[in-house]
């Protein structure tokens, strides 16, 4: 057997619809519990306790050298961008 690009396929079963539909439910019912795991595990992440910041860190940017608290300035929330142009990450955290 071939696929689109002329490739041979090998050693891949063909079967008729019903033990295809047999396995395809079998496969969609796996892939449900996965999505619901998925779902719990993250739910678990989100309900992870946070860590009280003790130290005071120092960072140096536009603005001289500021601690954690001035960097917030009375926001909930800090975005900020590190790493180079290319590669991007983006750093949220939140105030206590």
């Amino acid at each position: 057997m071939k696929n689109d690009s002329g490739s041979v396929i090998k050693n891949h079963a063909v079967v008729s619809h019903e033990e295809w539909l047999a396995a395809r439910t079998a496969f969609l019912a796996k892939e449900k519990e996965f999505t619901r795991l998925q779902d719990q595990l993250n739910q678990e992440r989100r309900e992870l306790p946070w860590e009280a910041v003790r130290k005071e860190y120092i960072f140096e940017g536009r603005n001289g050298k500021q601690t954690l608290a001035q960097l917030f300035d009375g926001k909930r929330f800090l975005k900020g961008v590190t790493g180079n142009k290319r590669w991007r990450s983006f750093l949220t955290a939140r105030a206590s």
